[in-house]
């Protein structure tokens, strides 16, 4: 059996505040690839 890579999830109340923070001061990017709101913020 293979199970998948581990992705983190990380609550927040202010989903646009968190990921301003993501991408402004830790330089991660936004990937907007469509579908799920919340699953495709931050790669």
């Amino acid at each position: 059996m293979t199970f998948p890579a581990p992705v983190p999830e990380i609550p927040a109340a202010n989903l646009d505040r968190a990921a301003a923070y993501y991408v402004n001061t830790l330089g991660f990017t936004f990937d907007g690839g469509g579908g799920c709101h919340f699953a495709n913020y931050l790669a």
